[in-house]
């Protein structure tokens, strides 16, 4: 279903800051010259793996790969963070849509972090060598939820991590698989046998994502916070697929007043029509509108807290 992509333009690539240790000088303290020369390489270093979607693992406040790729695995990497304090607490995991990690990732990491929670943003791109997706029909959508499942058990297994208070938070495509997270396909994803093992996420949040890719059959909490003008995702997807859950509890929707896709990230600036992207909705098969709203966003960060405690 291409409505289920997130956003991304080459503009805004350089936008999304993941700053790698730096390097010191050897030697006497260069001069000014020889210092913004440095600096002028570093940044067209960072910036061309910013385009790339890719940086080293280990960097200082960014990525880091938490499992090696190996024989049918995939590498797992996530900006993880720890509130102030001490542990054990509470986790929410962020994930990505089609534009890979965005800094609307960043916010709402940051206002978990303040509410108490250890935080983990994916970069399911990063692994694969790939950058944006959003002009492709096809979204991964297995592979990726496989690898949401995969960096939760993770994070469970670290003493600094409450197993059994995990929240997943999504963007567009994103968002599905956070809401899968709360149905019954997770229950397939671990292997049968062995020990038991550890507790389902706590509950989901999606924002502006399809509903349809998974069955209707709830396991836990759900909170859809939906773009009233989303043309890329419609609506209705979801409110039609609530009307379908028969077990579990009822998803909470939220439908943003005059919102368009991507209304929580600040560099969204419009709304305006993307005409290259992957769109089932409009005619021909392109074409989808973002647009930043500092309203809908504060009245998704309110519904956010509030499912959180």
């Amino acid at each position: 279903r291409g409505g289920a992509h997130g956003w991304f333009s080459r503009e805004h690539a350089s936008a999304t800051s993941h700053h790698c240790q730096r390097g010191r000088f050897a030697g006497n303290m260069p001069s000014r010259r020889q210092r913004g020369e440095a600096v002028v390489r570093l940044k067209v270093r960072l910036v061309a793996a910013l385009v790339a979607g890719w940086l080293p693992a280990g960097c200082a406040d960014g990525f880091q790969t938490l499992r090696q790729a190996g024989p049918n695995e995939r590498a797992i990497r996530a900006a993880v963070t720890l509130p102030p304090g001490a542990g054990p607490f509470p986790l929410l995991v962020v994930v990505h849509g089609c534009a890979g990690p965005r800094p609307n990732a960043a916010a709402w990491a940051e206002l978990a972090r303040q509410a108490g929670f250890a935080t983990a943003i994916a970069d399911q791109h990063g692994p694969l060598g790939i950058g944006a997706t959003c002009t492709e029909a096809a979204v991964r959508l297995f592979e990726r939820f496989r690898d949401t499942h995969t960096l939760v058990r993770l994070m469970q297994q670290r003493p600094e991590i409450r197993a059994d208070r995990v929240f997943v938070m999504g963007f567009s495509v994103g968002a599905a698989l956070a809401l899968g997270t709360a149905t019954a396909q997770w229950d397939l994803m671990d292997p049968p046998g062995g020990d038991p093992p550890p507790p389902r996420p706590r509950g989901a949040i999606a924002l502006y994502g399809a509903c349809s890719f998974f069955p209707a059959e709830m396991r836990a909490p759900l909170l859809l916070l939906l773009a009233q003008r989303d043309d890329w995702t419609i609506p209705q997807d979801c409110l039609d697929w609530v009307r379908g859950v028969r077990r579990g509890p009822v998803p909470r929707i939220v439908l943003l007043e005059g919102a368009h896709h991507a209304f929580d990230d600040t560099e969204a600036a419009g709304p305006r029509l993307m005409a290259g992207y992957a769109n089932a909705n409009r005619p021909g098969g392109f074409g989808a509108t973002i647009g930043y709203s500092a309203a809908a966003t504060a009245g998704a960060r309110r519904e956010v807290l509030e499912f959180l405690e």
